[in-house]
């Protein structure tokens, strides 16, 4: 009878044990197996503007800024003197999608006679409505100073820092400016017995630097630049 009671309770441990590990093992293999989840997709196009300032000749003008200024102009001159002037005409436009904000004139020259304090090279820039007519330079629309005469001296020393503002060029998207630069030699010399000046006496008492006469290839190199400053922020 003891053996019998023995038995059972031994019997009965063995089931209890292995329940539990069975119990065990299915807890665990539900747990690895349970999930869940959720998905939002959607897709977005996104587009970039563009700035971009382009010259060009207008077709009623043959000389821009490819042709030389001086000899092709006044040719019973040989070239610019004291007080000529030349005009030349341009096309400035906007013809990318963004609208600029700052346009600004960097000119640069090389040492030449022409870029000096007080005389030498002046350049003055003029814009018109619509075109300016061919031949006379006329404007029959709206005439607006864009630069008043100014030396290249001073323009190339403005280019070394941060350029020349130009307020009244429009820079809208689409914007099309029609200017006429005109440039304008200026400077006061006594040529003595065929010799230019080369320092100041009773004929060029207020003579400095050097001659601007006999000036050949001088280089002027023009760059119109617009910044894009209006950056901002929408909510849609």
């Amino acid at each position: 009878m003891k053996k019998l009671i023995q038995s059972s309770r031994f019997t009965g441990k063995i089931v209890v044990v292995v329940a539990a590990v069975i119990g065990g093992a299915s807890i665990v293999s539900s747990s690895a197996f349970a999930s869940l989840s959720a998905v939002a997709t959607a897709e977005t196009t996104v587009n970039s503007g563009t700035l971009k300032l382009q010259h060009a000749t207008p077709a009623s003008f043959g000389a821009g800024f490819t042709t030389a200024v001086g000899a092709l102009d006044l040719s019973s001159h040989g070239g610019l003197a004291s007080g000529d002037t030349v005009n030349r005409f341009i096309d400035l436009s906007s013809t990318g999608s963004l609208d600029g904000a700052s346009p600004k004139l960097f000119l640069t020259a090389g040492a030449t006679a022409l870029n000096q304090d007080g005389k030498g090279l002046y350049v003055e820039i003029n814009k018109c409505s619509v075109d300016f007519t061919a031949l006379t330079g006329a404007c029959s629309g709206t005439a607006t100073a864009v630069l008043a005469a100014t030396s290249i001296y001073d323009l190339n020393a403005a280019a070394g820092v941060a350029g020349t503002t130009l307020s009244a060029l429009t820079t809208s998207a689409g914007a099309v400016n029609h200017l006429k630069i005109t440039y304008t030699l200026v400077g006061n010399e006594v040529t003595v017995n065929g010799n230019v000046p080369t320092t100041a006496d009773s004929y060029n008492p207020g003579f400095t630097g050097t001659s601007i006469q006999g000036v050949t290839g001088a280089t002027l190199t023009w760059k119109f630049q617009d910044d894009f400053t209006s950056a901002g922020a929408t909510n849609s």
